[in-house]
């Protein structure tokens, strides 16, 4: 018997070097459920594979339910072209990001599609992998998106995957209903189930490629960068990944932390019944054209691009909150790597009067507006965008990321380690955005070419060269440090060191302690 099995091992061994040999074609590869057709990238010996299904596509009565796997085919399926995006809105990405020119493509409920990007020759020696997760505030965005090719991270030495996964309400709603009839009593976090699935598929699919199944970093900004935190405390991730990158997003505390269930089934009751139906079956009915028009015309009259739907703590997906998770030990422990850009908020704002600043402070701060508004003066209206910028910045994102490295560090036995980004893009108008949400993507996909006339120099050449050096290392060995890099220290809660990357890259104490210990104090009281 034991020699039967050694045989079997080596000969499913040999079968995964020989992925791409089949039938004479290097692009050809063997997955789980079929085989596959890529096409070669630009960069010598790299293989791209677009549009791969990796769940069956969730329309019809698999709406608003755990995705289910993959149908398996017969013959080659041709991974040339990216599948659709999911259901949301056309351009739906913003701010210094909504750019006419950038190719979309079709929308469509039939999303669930994922890419490959290879530079392995073999399976011998197989690659680390890096996991891909975009942005979009949950309700938009690719895999797709030109300045997310994977190219230039793959060409390092990993297997590229990215992937989309359901958006806004097809991929958040929570609703009793749902919950009754969940064998696990949860609802909400559809989107998020995508990803697990997606994991998986790497998981089972990836040494076909070239990649290595015990070295998975999952990274991602915005709320690319919350999923990762939450994939981090969810007990349905472990074992998927073992290193963690979070850009810009750190779910653990603050206005993005997941909502309670409760108020996810409250909104959702009140979008059925705002979209005229009286059931889940009869939402299930409804075109997803008819289902997106009727999420829109929540939003408007509800109060922003937060309502009817936000990942939830449903009880099965996330137990918990994922700071009690955190604070209780019982996260995915894993090297983490996370940080946020200096002026993150200017992603986000219209000027507003310094009236309307000190009203907004006194309403929601209350005894302690006093103290904030110390911390974000506005005693003449020229301060009143760059408080706002700081305070948003330290509200969202920059609290938050320290508390979850002082999290890790604290209840975990894994490194942290955490970066500033200070560096202006020569963007038009930079002045006015600053390192913005999102400019450090420009930085990790090596997109300057994406906007050649903003007049990119050595500067920003060298800073995107060692930000993708810092990653890959980092995936390759749960350390971002490496020969000919300046050196980034492991966070600690007493040191507070971080890597600044900018103009200079350097280790530094973490800018703006006090302003981020009033958010600690005011998040505790909350």
């Amino acid at each position: 018997m034991a020699k039967r099995i050694i045989v079997l091992v080596l000969f499913c061994a040999s079968s995964t070097a020989l992925a791409w040999a089949a039938d004479g074609d290097v692009n050809v590869v063997h997955t789980a459920n079929g085989l596959v057709a890529g096409t070669s990238a630009a960069t010598p010996g790299m293989r791209v594979f677009k549009g791969i299904p990796y769940a069956t596509p969730p329309v019809g009565d698999l709406r608003w339910r755990p995705p289910q796997p993959p149908h398996s085919w017969d013959g080659t399926l041709k991974a040339e072209k990216f599948g659709p995006e999911c259901m949301q809105a056309p351009n739906a990405m913003g701010g210094p990001f909504r750019d006419t020119r950038v190719k979309r493509e079709p929308i469509s409920e039939d999303c669930l599609y994922l890419n490959v990007w290879t530079p392995a020759k073999s399976s011998a020696e197989p690659l680390p992998v890096m996991v891909w997760i975009y942005g979009g505030g949950f309700k938009g965005g690719a895999s797709s998106l030109a300045y997310y090719n994977g190219e230039a991270i793959a060409k390092k030495g990993v297997v590229f995957v990215s992937f989309n996964y359901r958006l806004g309400v097809f991929g958040f709603l929570a609703h009793p209903d749902l919950v009754a009839e969940s064998p696990h009593h949860a609802a909400g976090d559809y989107g998020l189930l995508d990803m697990v699935a997606a994991l998986e598929w790497v998981r089972d699919n990836v040494a076909a490629f070239g990649g290595d199944p015990q070295r998975v970093s999952i990274f991602g900004e915005s709320a690319g960068s919350l999923a990762v935190s939450y994939l981090m405390a969810s007990p349905l991730a472990k074992g998927l990944f073992q290193r963690v990158l979070g850009e810009s997003g750190a779910g653990v505390e603050g206005s993005l932390a997941p909502w309670p269930r409760a108020r996810a089934e409250r909104e959702g009751i009140k979008f059925a019944q705002s979209a005229g139906a009286k059931s889940i079956a009869e939402l299930r009915a409804m075109s997803a054209d008819q289902v997106y028009a009727a999420c829109e015309a929540f939003v408007k009259v509800n109060g922003g691009w937060l309502a009817s739907y936000w990942p939830d703590v449903d009880g099965w997906f996330l137990p918990d909150s994922p700071h009690h998770i955190f604070a209780a030990g019982k996260q995915n422990d894993v090297p983490l790597l996370t940080g946020t850009n200096a002026d993150e908020g200017s992603f986000f704002l219209q000027p507003i009067s310094a009236e309307t600043f000190i009203e907004r402070a006194k309403t929601r701060f209350g005894d302690q507006a006093a103290e904030y508004l110390k911390i974000y003066p506005v005693d003449s209206q020229d301060k009143v965008l760059p408080s706002e910028i700081a305070s948003k910045t330290d509200d969202m994102f920059a609290a938050a990321a320290r508390t979850m490295v002082n999290l890790q560090t604290r209840t975990g036995k894994s490194k942290a380690y955490l970066y500033f980004f200070d560096h202006v893009p020569p963007m038009p108008n930079s002045q006015r955005y600053g390192a913005f949400h999102g400019a450090d993507l420009f930085y990790v996909f090596s997109a300057l070419n994406y906007h050649p006339e903003w007049g990119w120099t050595p500067v920003d050449t060298r800073l995107s060269e060692t930000m993708i050096a810092y990653w890959v290392h980092f995936a390759a060995k749960g350390n971002p440090n490496g020969e000919g890099l300046p050196h980034w220290p492991a966070y600690s809660s007493k040191t507070r060191e971080v890597i600044k990357l900018g103009d200079t890259i350097e280790a530094a104490p973490l800018p703006h302690q006090a302003r981020l210990d009033f958010w600690d104090a005011y998040f505790a009281k909350e």
